[in-house]
C-alpha cells in the first residue's frame, strides 16, 4: 500500500494504540503523513518509532522534500519542526504539544550508521 493518502491506515487503526512501529515503504513522504495521521491517535504515554529513517527508495523518494532524518536532527536541534510544504509544517508543528520525548538511534548503536530509527514519545 502506498502511504501518500494514510487516511484509510488512521481509519482502520485501534482508537489509541499503545505503540506505532512505521516500517513500510520508508520514503520519507510516507513517513511524515503517516506520523501526521497516526500520532494523534497514539495513546497518552504511547511510543511511535519509524524505523530506517536513512534507507529512502530513489524510485518513490519526492525530490525537494526534507528527508525524515534531517527533519527530526532539526527539530532536536530547534525545537521547531521546518518543512518546505507549509501546510505539513504546520501540521507538524501542532504535534509538539503532544511530544514529550523525541529520540533518534543509529543502527545497532553503530555511530557510523546515524540517524536510524526515530523514537517519539507522546505525552
Amino acid at each position: 500500500m502506498v502511504l501518500d493518502d494514510p487516511a484509510p491506515i488512521a481509519a482502520a487503526c485501534p482508537k489509541t494504540p499503545d505503540i506505532v512501529i512505521d516500517d513500510a515503504t520508508h520514503a520519507s513522504h510516507h513517513q511524515q503523513n503517516t506520523l501526521r495521521a497516526l500520532f494523534p491517535k497514539l495513546a497518552a504515554g504511547g511510543i511511535y518509532i519509524i524505523e530506517d529513517l536513512r534507507s529512502q527508495p530513489a524510485p518513490l523518494e519526492k525530490q525537494n522534500l526534507v528527508k525524515t532524518a534531517a527533519l527530526f536532527q532539526g527539530y532536536l536541534e530547534s525545537g521547531v519542526f521546518v518543512h518546505p510544504d507549509e501546510a505539513t509544517e504546520t501540521e507538524l508543528n501542532e504535534l509538539r504539544a503532544d511530544i514529550s520525548g523525541c529520540f533518534v538511534f543509529q543502527a545497532k548503536f553503530q555511530k557510523h550508521r546515524r540517524d536510524q530509527v526515530l523514537v517519539l514519545h507522546k505525552r
